[in-house]
Parts: C-alpha cells; structure tokens; sequence
C-alpha cells in the first residue's frame, strides 16, 4: 500500500469545516491519531479518517509517507492505516455507522468539571478546540450559574438569573430575598 492509495470515498457522509479543520489538524499535532484510519482494499478507497488524513495532507504535503502500514510524519509521528477488506454494502454501513452521533454515548456530569480542569491546565486549548461551545452543547447538563453579588440593601439586580439543574435541565429564575 502507498499513500497515493489512500483516496477518500466520493460518497464520504461527513464534511469539515475550515474552522474544524484547524481544530483537528491542532488536536493531530497534540495527540497524535487518537481515532484511526481505515482503507479497504477492495474498492480502494478510505471508510473512515477522510479528515484526519486531509488535515495530514495539509499539515505536511509531500513530507508525508508509508512505512509498515503507517502514515509516517516528518517528524516520525505514525498515524496507523488499519487494511478491510469489504463489499461496497458493508463500507457503506461502516463509513455511516462510523460517524452516527446517536452511538456516540453521552456526557456525564464530571463534563463540565473535566473541562474546566483541561482549559485551566492549557488555557490555549479553549479556543483552538472550541471548548466553550462543547460547554453549551452538552446535552442535559449546563454551567453553574455565575455567582449573585447583593447590594447592602439585600436585593438583587432587577433581572434576576435564570438557574438551570445540571440533572434534569429544569430552568427557573432565582431571586434573592
């Protein structure tokens, strides 16, 4: 296999965004490959990592190679190309299968908490890997309220804060008293 073999499927359910795309080139040079890349040999084209190897196409052009059945960076960073073998019909189910957001699994509560350690462990990360937009598209779960500050005379702004529960998403405006 080359990598002039790794051609991505003309029928590839999924897209990426200029904005995404820097996210994942961002997330390939942190982590390395943390997803796969898969290619069928059979119709000789990709069934999953369509982005992840247009971000290393990208990234490093022609400095990019195939050794030993990995993508080899410039660097010696290795991304693993796993080899199927499989009719049109089961990379077609592979390549929808692969990016169903509905078998993804779902957030925990520890979401929020893991995030916040990880933008206080690398405040740069935030922006570059949208972090602050993943808080707000946690399903079911949503911030802490920001804390109310009272004046001496005990009441609260004129607007009060809407407060939401991190378990069941019930939303109700709270005034202090």
């Amino acid at each position: 296999m080359n990598l002039e073999d790794l051609v991505p499927h003309p029928e590839n359910p999924r897209t990426i965004t200029e904005e995404a795309m820097g996210g994942l080139m961002r997330s390939l040079d942190e982590f390395g490959d943390i997803s796969g890349i898969v290619w069928n040999r059979r119709d000789g084209y990709l069934v999953a990592g369509h982005q992840r190897l247009a971000a290393l196409r990208e990234r490093f052009g022609s400095g990019l190679q195939m050794q030993d059945g990995a993508i080899v960076a410039p660097d010696g960073e290795r991304f693993p190309v796993r080899v199927v073998d499989w009719d049109e019909e089961r990379a077609r189910a592979a390549r929808i299968i692969a990016n169903n957001p509905r078998i993804a699994g779902d957030w925990t509560d520890a979401a929020y908490g893991q995030i916040d350690a990880v933008v206080e462990a690398f405040p740069e990360f935030e922006d570059a890997f949208r972090l602050d937009e993943l808080r707000l598209d946690l399903p079911g779960l949503s911030p802490s309220p920001e804390p109310v500050t009272l004046d001496d005379g005990g009441s609260g702004d004129a607007s009060a804060p809407t407060v939401v529960c991190p378990k069941c998403g019930f939303e109700f405006e709270w005034e202090a008293r």
